[in-house]
């Protein structure tokens, strides 16, 4: 695979796996993402636990594939090989992105820091062998700055819309290159009535509830591995309580609404397409190899 150096300016991603299919953003398409990353939020440092990659992602891939969903990966540089060595940069249907080099906040990062928080990534990747045109800000912390330092590094798109709680940054339609950055918009997807992220994160938090306000066949629905194992302890950095909360429904009960999440929307007629399908006939378009 041929790719231009990060920093080195745009340049088209030569995709693997599902590849030329164009499908337009319209209705009947869903997005599902998901983010590879430390668990609970924790910075690729070393000693980081990182379970939710080496367990549970051999499980959902086995899920995808029974059931023949795409997905996108957004994934953190520093865990490329690790993520490697359960997926096959030349033979997935699934897309890659990068999900920032170490998983720290970009807003408190300088502007230097920051070209390198995302330009290494998208290299850590590429050197895995993945094509990566994609990128989502860890927490969707997305400083002002963002989207020229993307362009920079060579992305086409941000999944970095949206917020984690409620917010009316949650929903709409994926957008086109804004002001001279170049880099098309995918944001995130609301829970109905309300403007709660979809995610299994809010699924699991409002059980039974979030089933019901969730869309049958919604536009996106994102998850992260650790979710899906048992006795988990939750978001690192809050207050114990707090804590205890978030991990509320993680593993079976977590497993069990991704799997009801997945066959309700393609029993709904959804077609599962990757960032890179959805954006294919977008005005910034991305793997048109």
């Amino acid at each position: 695979m041929k790719a231009a150096a990060p920093g080195s300016g745009r340049a088209t991603p030569a995709w693997h796996g599902a590849g030329a299919t164009r499908a337009p953003h319209a209705g009947g398409t869903t997005l599902l993402t998901v983010d590879v990353e430390p668990d609970w939020g924790a910075v690729a440092e070393p000693g980081a636990a990182c379970a939710g990659l080496d367990r549970a992602l051999p499980e959902l891939l086995g899920e995808l594939d029974r059931r023949g969903v795409r997905a996108t990966f957004f994934v953190v540089g520093e865990l490329a090989e690790r993520f490697a060595r359960h997926v096959d940069a030349s033979r997935t249907a699934h897309e890659v992105g990068a999900h920032g080099l170490t998983h720290r906040r970009l807003s408190r990062l300088p502007g230097g820091e920051l070209l390198r928080e995302v330009s290494e990534a998208r290299a850590r990747l590429l050197a895995a062998g993945f094509a990566v045109g994609g990128f989502r800000a860890p927490f969707l912390d997305a400083p002002a700055a963002l989207p020229a330092a993307l362009a920079r590094a060579g992305y086409c798109y941000d999944a970095s819309g949206g917020a984690l709680g409620p917010s009316f940054a949650n929903g709409g339609a994926p957008r086109g290159a804004e002001g001279r950055a170049d880099v098309a918009r995918i944001p995130a997807a609301s829970l109905r009535a309300c403007r709660l992220p979809a995610n299994l994160t809010w699924l699991r938090l409002l059980d039974p509830l979030g089933m019901v306000l969730m869309a049958r066949a919604p536009s996106q629905f994102s998850l992260h591995l650790h979710e899906l194992l048992p006795a988990a302890r939750g978001m690192a950095g809050l207050p114990r309580p707090l804590a205890q909360l978030h991990a509320r429904g993680c593993g079976p009960r977590a497993w069990a609404l991704l799997r009801r999440a997945l066959d309700r929307a393609r029993d709904d007629g959804a077609r599962f397409v990757t960032c890179r399908e959805l954006l294919a006939g977008a005005p910034c378009a991305v793997g048109a190899a």
